[in-house]
C-alpha cells in the first residue's frame, strides 16, 4: 500500500528510524527454536520532500516511522 501524509505543518522533517514487522507467513511465530523468525527489520523506500512524507508498506504489516527535525 502506497501512504502519502502531509506534514508540511511540522517544519523541516528527516527520515530517522523505520521498522517493518512483518512475516511471508502469517502464522509464523517466535518460539524458543527460532526466537527471531519474526521481527522488525529497516524498511526501505520512506521519503520526507517538502514536507510530504511517502512510504510503501507491506500487506498484514506493522511500520514505525520515526522522523525528527533537519
Amino acid at each position: 500500500m502506497e501512504v502519502s501524509l502531509d506534514a508540511r505543518s511540522f517544519g523541516r522533517l528527516a527520515v530517522g528510524e523505520v521498522l517493518e514487522l512483518r512475516h511471508d507467513n502469517l502464522k509464523a511465530t517466535n518460539t524458543r527454536d527460532a526466537a527471531e523468525c519474526v521481527k522488525p527489520a529497516p524498511l526501505k523506500g520512506v521519503t520526507v520532500e517538502g514536507g510530504h512524507i511517502r512510504a510503501t508498506l507491506q500487506p498484514a504489516s506493522w511500520n514505525v516511522v520515526r522522523l525528527s527535525a533537519s
